[in-house]
């Protein structure tokens, strides 16, 4: 990559330090934008290390950020998206803390049995009727056919409860024997509670460390060597 560009902007060090990061054939637009971001800060080491750093600030609570977000969806009343992203989460952390960093059927029952399963004694004192194995049956329905009908697993029929209508504060009422009703609100909210005490215990731990470093994050000022200066996802 050119660097030629650059050198009104930033030192010779500090090219040299883009260029070992960048590699060869990185996009023209980048070192385009990259000066042009630099420039504007009138501190162009500066700017450069913070582009540069980008990776190792932003990797800090995405998880986090996600379990914020999706509380935030609820508080929005974004049913469906809070809905959705609760039931992935289990997939995520149970990957996340698997020796291949892979998801399966499995690993999703065992990770909400041991985190989510729990929350419904906390808070109302009782067990909760909807096993892992079933809630994994309902995610995969509801994630990729859109369904909430499963005659195959413990429930037929798995139904929430949006919030907001006090004299229907149902959770985990079991009708007829084969349909569930549950209250949205608390079921992500004990998804979400799971998902925080879970990332207290195995933050700092490998191999959570290690797959958490594959993590999508958010880089606020871009991705090096690929993009500067946009906010990116990946």
């Amino acid at each position: 990559m050119a660097t030629t560009g650059l050198l009104s902007a930033i030192s010779v060090t500090a090219v040299e330090t883009y260029t070992a990061h960048s590699g060869k054939g990185a996009p023209a637009f980048c070192a385009v934008q990259f000066n042009k971001v630099c420039q504007q800060q009138r501190r162009p080491n500066a700017c450069f290390t913070r582009c540069l750093s980008t990776d190792i600030r932003s990797s800090v609570n995405v998880m986090h950020t996600l379990i914020a977000q999706t509380r935030k969806a609820l508080e929005a009343e974004l049913y469906y998206v809070a809905l959705f992203t609760a039931l992935s989460i289990p997939d995520m952390a149970a990957a996340l803390e698997s020796s291949d960093g892979r998801a399966s059927g499995k690993r999703f029952a065992a990770w909400y049995e041991a985190w989510v399963r729990p929350r419904l004694k906390e808070s109302r004192g009782r067990e909760n009727p909807l096993s892992g194995e079933a809630c994994y049956g309902f995610r995969c329905a509801l994630l990729h056919q859109g369904r909430s009908q499963r005659t195959s697993d413990q429930y037929n029929h798995i139904m929430f409860i949006e919030p907001g209508h006090p004299n229907y504060s149902i959770h985990y009422c079991v009708v007829s024997g084969k349909a569930l009703l549950i209250q949205l609100d608390e079921f992500v909210m004990e998804v979400l509670r799971g998902g925080e005490l879970w990332l207290n215990s195995v933050q700092g731990t490998d191999p959570f460390e290690q797959n958490y470093s594959h993590f999508a994050k958010r880089h606020p000022h871009g991705l090096t060597p690929y993009v500067v200066g946009v906010p990116v996802v990946g």
